[in-house]
Parts: structure tokens; sequence; C-alpha cells
């Protein structure tokens, strides 16, 4: 019985894990609206988890162009509740406020796409 138990909760560890979210254009939940994949650190085009497919990297508070982390490939840095531009904080490249939830992928995809 232990031993089932602890394999039941594996398997549900791992599917949250692996868990995507979707966004899908209007009201569609259909395999070909899918407009974004969100999984993990990656925001990806369409219903793809490719490598070649990723759009977005987000890392440290940071939001990059591609699979890319590097300084020149930021596009946008969240502080609190301020979206920026680029690898900025200064009050000049403000793009957005956010009052509520911020959660790092809706802001790439809804300020997106570079």
């Amino acid at each position: 019985m232990k031993k089932i138990l602890f394999i039941t909760t594996i398997l549900l560890l791992s599917l949250a894990v692996n868990a995507q979210d979707k966004v899908y254009k209007g009201n569609s939940t259909n395999y070909s609206n899918c407009l974004f994949t969100i999984s993990g650190d990656k925001i990806y085009r369409g219903n793809s988890t490719n490598y070649s497919n990723c759009l977005y990297t987000i890392s440290n508070g940071k939001i990059y162009k591609g699979n890319s982390t590097n300084y020149s490939d930021c596009l946008l840095t969240i502080d609190g509740k301020k979206v920026y531009q680029g690898n900025s904080t200064n009050y000049s490249d403000c793009l957005a406020t956010v009052d509520g939830l911020l959660k790092y992928s809706i802001v790439a995809v809804l300020i997106g796409p570079y």
C-alpha cells in the first residue's frame, strides 16, 4: 500500500512539474488556435515546446529573447509591479505598472512580440 501511495505521489508531482499553460486565440481552446505555450521558464510559439520555437526565456525578473539569457537579449525587466524596457529600471523606461497578480509569462505575451 505504501509503495502504491509513493508511486502515485511521484506521478502526480511529475505531472505538476510538466504542466503547461496555453494562450488561445479568441474563445477557442482548439489545438490549431493555440498562440503560445508556457512551459517552465520558456514561452513558445503555438503548441510547440521545440527549442527553435522558443520566443522568450524568463530568468531572475527579466524576459529575454528566444532561448538566451544574455544581457544584450534582455527585452523586459520586472521590478516589483513595474515593467521596464530592456535591462533598465529607470523611471523613463517604465512601460507598465501592474496592479494585482503579476505573472511574467502573461506580461511577455501581452507586451511582446519583439
